[in-house]
């Protein structure tokens, strides 16, 4: 037997879903950002139905409004302070942001600006 089975496949699996998100927001030619203009009805339903909470390597409790793809093809997410950050290595959320990135790819935008 091996203890460490469903680990090793849920890491295969964040790891799957970190580079399909990668994939996504390189290619898309509407933008690397998805994130909402809560001044725009639709956007600031869709957000009210797409946060994603989670926790950081420090057990705080990270809130995850947006998500991203920086100048260097790193993920990047929008946290509930309005900054755009990187996550640690002790954040697994990936499965999550993928489905957060699908559901809200109409919402790209081309950079990270907040105006």
């Amino acid at each position: 037997m091996d203890s460490q089975k469903y680990l090793k496949q849920y890491a295969a699996l964040e790891e799957a879903a970190k580079a399909e998100i990668i994939e996504i927001l390189s290619n898309n030619p509407t933008g690397r950002y998805i994130y909402f203009n809560e001044e725009i009805e639709e956007e600031s339903e869709a957000e009210d139905n797409n946060i994603i909470t989670t926790w950081d390597g420090d057990d705080r409790r990270l809130i995850i409004q947006g998500v991203g793809l920086d100048d260097e093809n790193q993920i990047v997410v929008l946290n509930n302070y309005k900054r755009w950050i990187n996550l640690d290595e002790f954040t697994l959320v990936y499965p999550e942001m993928y489905q957060f990135v699908v559901d809200n790819l109409k919402y790209a935008k081309q950079n990270p600006t907040l105006d």
